[in-house]
């Protein structure tokens, strides 16, 4: 059997293995490092960081109606990224930011026609456009 080149995958058996060897071998460099675990042990506000991101995760789950691979994927994401980065404390607008990322990449891997959009609760657009008409409508009647 020859090499495929459109299809790495169908070469020879003997390059086939080679290549199955290195997919799962690489599979290391995408896991959340063995750092992870002593952080969890020694640092409380990593703990306190990532139970908070799992909640979130689980909440925008719900909302959306996503299946079990959504947030198995965001919690991955966001193992791997405490695991490699340091998080500065007193900042916790970077909680939300991760998060979102991390569902908004998971849900992309689910559904390529996923939108961010789609995590917003409907109760919060629902405000906000109230909240929007109330000042169109304030700022109308002041310019009279």
């Amino acid at each position: 059997m020859k090499l495929d080149l459109g299809n790495w995958l169908t070469s020879s058996e003997e390059h086939q293995s080679d290549t199955i060897t290195y997919l799962f071998a690489s599979e290391f460099d995408h896991m959340p490092s063995r750092n992870l675990l002593n952080l969890l042990e020694t640092c409380d506000f990593y703990v306190s960081f990532r139970q908070e991101a799992i909640s979130l995760i689980l909440q925008a789950q719900y909302s959306c109606d996503c299946g079990p691979f959504v947030p198995y994927l965001a919690v991955n994401f966001t193992d791997r990224f405490i695991s490699r980065m340091e998080i500065p404390e007193g900042k916790p607008w970077i909680l939300r930011l991760l998060v979102v990322s991390c569902l908004s990449l998971a849900a992309k891997m689910e559904n390529t026609d996923f939108s961010v959009c789609n995590f917003q609760d409907p109760a919060l657009a629902q405000t906000l456009k109230g909240r929007a008409t109330e000042i169109i409508l304030k700022a109308q009647n002041g310019s009279r």
